[in-house]
């Protein structure tokens, strides 16, 4: 077994403390800065302008419509657009779907197709026979059908906007608001 090793010699001890410093010397005291002036008032912005959803006839659907459709300047379903043309378009087109009874289970497509079948309504220029073409087309922004196709669950159109709510009432509220 080895042996045990040797302790150390004893540390030094340190040198001697330093001194403290002098406090220093009190300086000018500042002067005070004069008001500032009056910035000019704001320039008002636009109040949210948006109308009561179309086909909106009662309390019930009201409730139901804000409760299960995404209603509102930020939402994807009904005519609360940024303009009162976009608005004007959309109540419509929402309200074509409604006064013709055209839409099943809220999709309103047979609303701009009518009689002519979906694949042919989309691909011929002409074949759309349903009674909201006009309004269709003009909350579609676009007389081309392969716009008018892709615009049409857009909700940055007032096409958009309407055939979603008609979705939403159709699928969520269509007791409440009275759509097919």
């Amino acid at each position: 077994m080895g042996e045990a090793g040797r302790g150390g010699g004893a540390g030094t001890t340190g040198g001697a403390g330093g001194t403290t410093g002098s406090g220093g010397t009190g300086g000018a005291a500042g002067t005070t800065g004069s008001g500032g002036t009056g910035g000019a008032a704001g320039t008002g912005g636009s109040a949210s302008t948006c109308p009561t959803e179309p086909g909106t006839t009662n309390a019930t659907c009201e409730t139901c419509t804000s409760t299960n459709c995404t209603v509102g300047p930020n939402g994807t379903d009904g005519c609360c657009l940024a303009s009162a043309t976009d608005q004007a378009l959309c109540v419509a087109l929402y309200t074509c779907f409604i006064s013709n009874a055209c839409t099943q289970y809220g999709d309103p497509t047979k609303c701009f197709c009518g009689t002519s079948d979906s694949q042919t309504c989309w691909a011929a220029a002409g074949a759309a026979n349903g009674p909201c073409v006009a309004e269709t087309t003009a909350a579609a922004k676009a007389q081309d059908l392969p716009t008018i196709r892709a615009r049409f669950i857009s909700p940055l159109f007032p096409i958009g906007r309407a055939v979603n709510l008609a979705a939403c009432r159709g699928g969520l509220c269509m007791t409440e608001c009275s759509i097919r």
